[in-house]
């Protein structure tokens, strides 16, 4: 009979100089019950009738009315920069924060409310350059 050796050699822990440990004993302390704090006594009915008072976000936006839809835009890095900083000076003067996309609402309801035909543009270029002419008569 031949006994058959492994390709990789002889396995050290076939051999038995190692022995399998067997952990100790280690204290335990009985687990803590866990308990309700206790309320206090004195609370009158009127207190437990009480409503919390849950602080809620203000309703933003130009269009309340009407439903609104999210959408994705793209604006330049400037753009977002200025946006940016009118949110953050809008939280040091007013204590709350105006968000971006009721920046962008007024811009557009100022858009459409100015003098400029928009259906007549078709091109940036074109809009560009009948919205310098705004600036200009603004400046004035």
């Amino acid at each position: 009979m031949s006994i058959k050796k492994s390709p990789l050699g002889v396995d050290p822990l076939s051999q038995g100089i190692f022995t399998k440990t067997v952990p100790e004993k280690v204290f335990d302390p009985a687990p803590i019950p866990k308990t309700k704090p206790k309320v206090a006594a004195n609370i009158t009915e009127a207190t437990k009738k009480k409503p919390v008072s849950v602080k809620q976000k203000p309703e933003y936006g130009f269009l309340k009315d009407a439903e609104r839809e999210k959408i994705t835009l793209q604006i330049p890095v400037e753009l977002n920069d200025w946006l940016d900083g009118l949110v953050r000076k809008s939280k040091r003067t007013f204590g709350h924060k105006v968000p971006k996309q009721i920046w962008v609402q007024a811009g557009i309801e100022l858009l459409r409310s100015s003098s400029i035909n928009l259906e007549a543009i078709d091109s940036e270029d074109a809009l560009r350059a009948e919205l310098q002419k705004v600036s200009a008569k603004s400046r004035k």
